[in-house]
């Protein structure tokens, strides 16, 4: 199994960073990575042995050796959003009990990371999982939550919310454009 990174992964991490001035990203990185480690683990549960990880402007992308049914496949979709809830709800009981900021910190990110990832949209593990339960109206679907993230970017950018959900929405328009083109 090899890495690769896009050089437009690399220059969007990078910009976070500079910018993540609260310190969020290390509360993130614990979640991502347990969300990422709930898919390795199922498709390896399943049969599959991760070829590559590949992370991109639109996520990570994991390449696998191996066949899986199409059940073993929405299994593994939803694996890394069931093991992002099971560390949210984790890390927020450890939060309380040792009375971390950091850990309340890191269970928010993962709940929302989670939710976000269920959205139908082709890139995202609910896109996938929604692609294998009804094939053709999971771009539809990838349309819609591109709609609704931008909708509510705009709504939210004329409070006190700031831009998240619209770059949100731009991103995930963005992923279903792709996704569109490759006849995903």
């Amino acid at each position: 199994m090899y890495l690769e990174f896009s050089t437009g992964f690399l220059c969007v991490a990078s910009l976070l960073w500079l910018l993540d001035t609260q310190g969020l990203l290390s509360a993130l990185l614990p979640a991502l990575l347990v969300h990422e480690l709930g898919h390795a683990l199922c498709i390896r549960l399943c049969g599959g042995k991760l070829a590559r990880l590949r992370f991109e402007i639109c996520g990570l992308r994991m390449d696998y050796r191996g066949t899986l049914l199409p059940f073993e496949e929405l299994v593994c979709a939803l694996a890394g959003p069931g093991a992002g809830l099971f560390y949210a709800l984790a890390a927020a009981c450890g939060g309380y009990y040792a009375d971390s900021d950091y850990l309340r910190c890191s269970a928010g990110l993962s709940l929302l990371l989670s939710l976000f990832n269920l959205l139908p949209a082709p890139m995202l593990d609910g896109g996938r999982a929604l692609s294998l339960l009804l094939q053709r109206s999971a771009r539809l679907a990838g349309f819609l939550s591109a709609a609704l993230l931008l909708g509510c970017g705009f709504v939210f950018l004329r409070s006190t919310y700031g831009p998240c959900a619209l770059l949100a929405g731009f991103w995930v328009l963005l992923g279903t454009c792709q996704a569109a083109r490759k006849g995903i």
